[in-house]
């Protein structure tokens, strides 16, 4: 008679080898279909693996490094007080038809400072979240094609939509998001630059 290992007999052997098969096959189809969910749902997979945990959300924050300055707009005040504060190389600004005439202020004084001033995209629906997201993903294009790479988002002004739409596209290109909180002052109608804390909404891991 064959000695077999372990003296375990010829049809534990074969078993054995018919359950590897079955293992071997299992095995293979198993990696073919992550293989086929990976190509098919690279985008969903990289945006999960990227994803932003929030790690530093409500930080005060006033990062000087910032390259560039991306802002929704409501009043002028607020963006000029980060403007002069984190001195940033160039600003974005995206405005609605009522606000357009504040971001032309705004333009004008950054650009008195030295400041790169891109071209202001107006927000012809402020309800749609949409536009001013699409808006927002090019202005972050624009700036990193122009080798801006610390860039943040400034979703303090704006209607509620807008600043959805603008956080929206900073999560997605993994750019820091900032708020100013501000007392407003009832009497003069603006708000009060002199109370302003930066916080930080999120920022990429």
């Amino acid at each position: 008679m064959q000695n077999n290992l372990f003296q375990w007999g010829s049809d534990v052997w074969l078993s054995l080898d018919q359950w590897g098969i079955l293992v071997g096959l299992i095995t293979g189809l198993v990696n073919l279909l992550a293989i086929l969910i990976a190509f098919f749902k690279r985008d969903s997979l990289r945006r999960w693996f990227i994803r932003n945990r929030f790690p530093n959300v409500g930080e005060l924050s006033l990062d000087s490094s910032l390259d560039g300055l991306i802002f929704t707009i409501s009043h002028c005040e607020v963006p000029l007080w980060m403007i002069r504060n984190n001195q940033p190389k160039a600003i974005g600004l995206i405005a609605s038809s009522a606000s357009l005439a504040n971001a032309k202020i705004i333009k004008d004084e950054a650009e008195k400072s030295g400041v790169q001033v891109l071209p202001i995209c107006e927000v012809f629906n402020a309800d749609n979240p949409v536009e001013t997201m699409n808006n927002t993903q090019q202005l972050i294009s624009t700036m990193r094609s122009n080798n801006l790479l610390q860039l943040g988002v400034d979703i303090t002004g704006g209607k509620v939509p807008m600043s959805m739409g603008a956080f929206m596209a900073a999560e997605e290109a993994q750019v820091t998001t900032l708020y100013v909180s501000t007392d407003y002052n009832q009497a003069l109608k603006k708000p009060d630059v002199r109370s302003s804390n930066i916080i930080t909404v999120s920022r990429p891991v």
